[in-house]
């Protein structure tokens, strides 16, 4: 295979992985069983995460995310009643807030 070909499979390979860990990492609570869609999941988790961490945390720490969405919901968004971010065993983070979709993606605005 010529070194092409590998860096793009490398790219693939490493694209699904983050993809997996965000569901692994991520319990959604919700009223809503469609929030449960694994697409709908890994939105409402990246962009959670994405509000509460820089990136490093993501590449070089065991973090996980428990959410719920148990408020009001419209047809371009989603309260977020709890988030809490561990990074290990620790909590460093506690809030709520607002998932909006977008044409241009997802943004979690926090309380």
């Amino acid at each position: 295979m010529n070194l092409k070909i590998v860096s793009i499979l490398m790219l693939l390979l490493t694209v699904s992985s983050t993809h997996a860990d965000i569901l692994e990492r991520c319990e959604l609570e919700t009223n809503f069983p469609n929030l449960q869609k694994e697409a709908n999941k890994r939105a409402i988790c990246n962009a959670t995460f994405d509000a509460l961490y820089p990136q490093v945390v993501r590449e070089e720490y065991d973090y996980y995310l428990r959410i719920e969405a148990k408020g009001y919901r419209t047809m371009y968004s989603v309260q977020l009643t709890s988030i809490e971010g561990f990074i290990g065993n620790d909590l460093t983070e506690r809030t709520s807030g607002v998932l909006k979709w977008n044409p241009d993606g997802e943004e979690v605005v926090l309380d």
